[in-house]
């Protein structure tokens, strides 16, 4: 004779729950904790733009160019500008050259040199005169320092 499909149904039913049931109590669950951190460092950046003075035929003495300057550094870290590594120089006379040697000079002039965590600062050239100067493009490149 035949069992009722209904209550081997609930059987098998009953059967699963119960397996189910017991690897759930079974399991086990572990935990571990661990550090999340970070260091803010004092660090700065530098970045400079182009001067140029343009073309001309001669050179007067009295033509100027800037460049600006633009200092970004952690929060609250202080730092100065300079022309020399390690220093505070901000006056300096640089010669510019072309190709064939030949020099026009120019000083360069650094405006406020300190500040806390970002700013921008002025560097102007101011050229030296030369009636007579050869052709050609005149060109250096030119380090600024950013002691913090």
């Amino acid at each position: 004779m035949r069992r009722p499909p209904n209550r081997y149904f609930a059987f098998k039913l009953a059967a699963a729950l119960l397996l189910v049931t017991s690897s759930y109590v079974n399991a086990a669950t572990r935990s571990r904790n661990f550090n999340v951190r970070i260091n803010i460092v004092k660090a700065c950046r530098v970045s400079a733009t182009a001067m140029n003075f343009g073309n001309m035929s001669k050179v007067l003495g009295t033509e100027t160019s800037t460049s600006t300057l633009s200092v970004i550094c952690s929060r609250g870290t202080p730092y100065n500008v300079s022309l020399r590594a390690g220093g505070a120089l901000t006056i300096l006379n640089v010669n510019l050259t072309n190709p064939a040697g030949n020099i026009i000079r120019t000083g360069l002039t650094l405006g406020a040199t300190a500040g806390t965590t970002s700013g921008s600062h002025i560097l102007t050239g101011k050229l030296v005169a030369n009636a007579n100067p050869a052709l050609g493009l005149y060109q250096r490149t030119q380090t600024v320092y950013v002691n913090y």
